[in-house]
């Protein structure tokens, strides 16, 4: 699981259609980054959920950390403005004993954590 950081501030500073811009510039960049058997859906807001198929969260915080770093060194070029974000992101692994919340709640948590020590970092252990 994955989110823009201080995406509130690009809308607030730029407007919408800019936050819009941004949005579609990362989804851009996250699905350039996975394989074609993975998938990338967003999950409201500027959150984003990343499915990798067969991976174990190592596998998939190597990815994480892959794509943090391409979003970092990426720029949205909306109207006259290059607009820099970054992203934090929350890897878990998949347990089929869970139901589909508690799997997101998971990697949420790890989010949360990654947002709340300092943003643009990929956590994958509690």
């Amino acid at each position: 699981m994955c989110d823009i950081d201080h995406f509130k501030r690009v809308n607030d500073t730029y407007g919408h259609n800019a936050g819009d811009a941004v949005l579609r510039h990362v989804a851009k960049v996250l699905a350039s980054t996975i394989r074609a058997c993975d998938g990338v859906y967003r999950w409201g807001g500027e959150e984003f959920i990343i499915v990798l198929e067969r991976a174990t969260v190592g596998e998939a915080a190597e990815v994480a950390e892959r794509i943090r770093q391409a979003v970092m060194n990426s720029v949205c070029a909306f109207e006259d403005l290059a607009i820099r974000v970054t992203m934090s992101f929350g890897c878990a692994d998949v347990n089929l004993n869970l139901t589909a919340e508690e799997n997101i709640k998971a990697a949420d948590e790890r989010l949360y954590r990654a947002k709340a020590t300092g943003r643009n970092k990929v956590i994958s252990r509690d």
